[in-house]
């Protein structure tokens, strides 16, 4: 109640102006106060500073902002006059554009106009000349029609003459034959009547037909007889791939000067080959270790000799890695002992199914046939004879296998069987027990390569100095005598260089530096004047070693 008493009659309070104006008192008592106004006006100042600061950073932004919207507009009518008249310049492309296609278009309307035009007076001129030739045609048909008329009516003038004429001659032809025949038949029956009328003439006419007769079988069988072994002597079985017999008339009549080219000119001799020189000769071009060297020397001295010691002949298994003179020496070992050989193949066998059992047997009589002995050289062996046990082969293997263990369960007079292979451990246990002798070859030492290095340069990469050579190169090629031959030099190539290349082919095979000589060769011969040197040499060496390393890669994989 009291409080609505003070606040007056106009609901104002004026305790609060009281106390305003007691603080105010006391504010002008206290010392500081003087300090407490200054302060309040350094502070409005400094805010009054801050303010215009404030107000010229705006104008600043301002006309920064100002700026900026101007370089946008600049920039936005730039780019527009810019787009402007790349529009302009595109509208002026594609008008000319129009032009140009527009006057191509009328160009080619004008040249098909042309063209038909052109069409049009060849087809005119076409029908023309078409019309010109039938009307030609038709004039040439009356001509002729009206000549054959003419002579068809000159014919038929003369014809009844002619038939008549013709009609005679016939008619006396006939007379004339069959009085011929009448007479003939009436000699002839009256000498038959006067012939069988003895009898002694009839029992000469039947034992006469009857010699007849069974001469003619005999002749027939004869024939069939002289056919076969005319067959086994000159034929030669389909399983032979290669053999020195003599399978036609020609290599027969070639045969003695063959023998004399390779006696006095191959070998140099004039006079005939002794026991002992054939045995050296089976060795030789062959270089092989000389443990197996001996082995093979004796083994040579009693194939050569068994006549002598009417000996059967013994069947040999030869082994080792490819290309290490096992079909060399089979070869030479049959050409230098006397004998023919044959050369067939392990896998040629099983293709032939059934079959391979007769062909089996057609070899083996074969063989039988030769005086002198055959030496069968079988090689890749256990691509056929494999073991039985082990091994799943066709029941047509087995029973070609089963032929060729019949035909050689004994010793043999007349052929003696060498085999082949690269993996003798496969090969069948009764195989095992028909080989006699068992060699193996292995790859040639140093010594042996250097041997064979040598062989081969003097062979194929050195010219023909002896007389000798030269008519062997004239012989096997007498071209030679019209056209010049030319010759391969080595030249810086000495021996020591030769010693370093045979250190390095270590583990080549004799096949192997067979192929490194003959290209070397062909190496030589790309070059203009046909010198093989050192430099060259290496390139072909580099090449060789490279892929005798990649072959020995492959056999690893193979084997693991």
């Amino acid at each position: 109640m009291a409080s609505s008493k003070s606040q007056g009659a106009y609901g104002f309070d004026p305790s609060g102006l009281e106390r305003a104006a007691k603080a105010a008192k006391e504010l002008d008592s206290s010392p500081n106060s003087k300090n407490a106004f200054e302060l309040s006006l350094k502070q409005e100042e400094v805010k009054k500073t801050e303010m215009e600061a404030r107000i010229k950073e705006l104008d600043i932004q301002r006309v920064a902002i100002d700026h900026q919207e101007r370089r946008k507009t600049l920039e936005k009518e730039v780019e527009m006059s810019k787009q402007k008249s790349l529009f302009d310049d595109k509208l002026a492309k594609e008008r000319y554009q129009q032009q140009l296609e527009d006057h191509a278009r009328m160009q080619e309307m004008n040249r098909r106009r042309d063209e038909e035009s052109i069409a049009k007076q060849e087809q005119m001129r076409r029908q023309t000349l078409e019309y010109e030739h039938q009307l030609r045609v038709e004039a040439d048909k009356k001509r002729i029609l009206s000549r054959e008329q003419a002579k068809i009516e000159r014919l038929r003038s003369t014809k009844d003459l002619r038939y008549e004429e013709i009609k005679l001659k016939e008619d006396e032809r006939r007379r004339t034959l069959k009085e011929v025949w009448t007479t003939n038949m009436e000699v002839v029956g009256t000498g038959l009547k006067g012939y069988l009328g003895n009898f002694s003439n009839l029992a000469s006419l039947a034992g006469g037909l009857t010699l007849a007769f069974f001469g003619f079988q005999f002749a027939k069988a004869a024939g069939r007889l002289s056919t076969s072994i005319i067959e086994a002597r000159l034929g030669k079985p389909s399983l032979v791939r290669e053999t020195s017999r003599k399978t036609s008339v020609t290599e027969l009549l070639k045969s003695p000067f063959v023998k004399i080219y390779e006696q006095t000119l191959v070998k140099g001799r004039f006079m005939p080959t002794t026991t002992t020189q054939r045995e050296k000769d089976i060795l030789e071009g062959i270089f092989i270790n000389p443990d197996l060297e001996v082995n093979l020397k004796t083994l040579a001295h009693s194939i050569v000799n068994r006549k002598k010691h009417y000996a059967p002949f013994r069947n040999l298994l030869l082994y080792g890695p490819p290309g290490t003179g096992k079909t060399m020496f089979a070869k030479s070992l049959a050409k230098h002992s006397g004998m023919d050989f044959a050369i067939l193949t392990g896998g040629d066998i099983g293709p032939l199914g059934k079959d391979g059992v007769t062909e089996l047997h057609r070899l083996f009589d074969w063989a039988s046939t030769s005086k002198k002995g055959v030496l069968l050289f079988m090689d890749e062996a256990d691509a056929f004879l494999r073991k039985r046990t082990t091994e799943k082969i066709s029941e047509d293997m087995r029973n070609s296998l089963n032929a060729l263990l019949y035909r050689t369960g004994s010793a043999s007079y007349n052929f003696m069987l060498v085999l082949a292979s690269n993996t003798p451990d496969q090969l069948d246990r009764a195989i095992h027990d028909r080989v006699d002798e068992i060699v193996k070859f292995d790859r040639p030492e140093e010594k042996q390569r250097l041997q064979m290095l040598y062989h081969y340069l003097l062979q194929y990469c050195s010219p023909s100095s002896s007389i000798r050579k030269k008519l062997i190169n004239v012989i096997r090629d007498p071209r030679t005598l019209v056209f010049k031959r030319t010759e391969i030099g080595m030249k810086g190539v000495d021996d020591e260089f030769i010693e370093k290349i045979a250190k390095r082919i270590d583990g080549f095979s004799g096949r192997e530096i067979y192929k490194l000589v003959i290209a070397w060769h062909d190496a030589a011969f790309n070059k203009q004047n046909a010198i093989l040197t050192p430099e060259l040499m290496e390139a072909v060496l580099e090449n060789h070693i490279d892929q005798h390393k990649q072959r020995e890669e492959w056999n690893k994989t193979i084997i693991t």
